[in-house]
């Protein structure tokens, strides 16, 4: 999928989050997933502006993925969120496509994605990530899904 592309069945787009789109992003963010300040999202956009996606519907955000590259120059997915009205319409899934797409670009060619039990480590094994379990001494989530491409 291309930067801008619209989802025709949809009417779905996808595209880098900009500036303009930090106070949207944030709401989801905050409803779904991490509860960040505005300060600190946005330290952290930009040091992979890039690495954060949206699905927009009639120009508004209804989804939201993000990460970052590490020091081995591997992607993570630090999240991953659909607005639930819209949830299991294949939103995510694309959203997902879409990250990897902009993680390629990177020179990236592998993505982390930490996961618990339960929807999210389903969905991750339905876009055909490999799972193995972390060591119990590690204080991380109790997966770890990565995506080599």
């Amino acid at each position: 999928m291309k930067s801008n592309q619209t989802d025709s069945t949809s009417s779905i787009e996808y595209r880098i989050i900009s500036t303009n789109d930090l106070e949207s992003f944030k709401e989801i963010q905050s409803e779904y997933l991490d509860k960040w300040t505005a300060d600190f999202l946005k330290e952290q956009f930009s040091k992979s502006p890039n690495l954060y996606v949206g699905s927009f519907l009639e120009k508004k955000l209804v989804g939201i993925a993000y990460g970052s590259i590490n020091k081995e120059n591997s992607a993570v997915l630090n999240g991953i969120a659909v607005k639930y009205a819209l949830s299991r319409n294949g939103i995510g899934s694309r959203l997902l496509g879409f990250f990897e797409e902009q993680v390629r670009k990177t020179g990236s060619r592998r993505i982390g994605l930490g996961s618990g039990e339960g929807f999210a480590e389903q969905f991750y094994l339905k876009m055909d990530t490999n799972p193995w379990k972390l060591k119990p001494s590690q204080k991380m989530d109790k997966f770890l899904q990565t995506k080599v491409f």
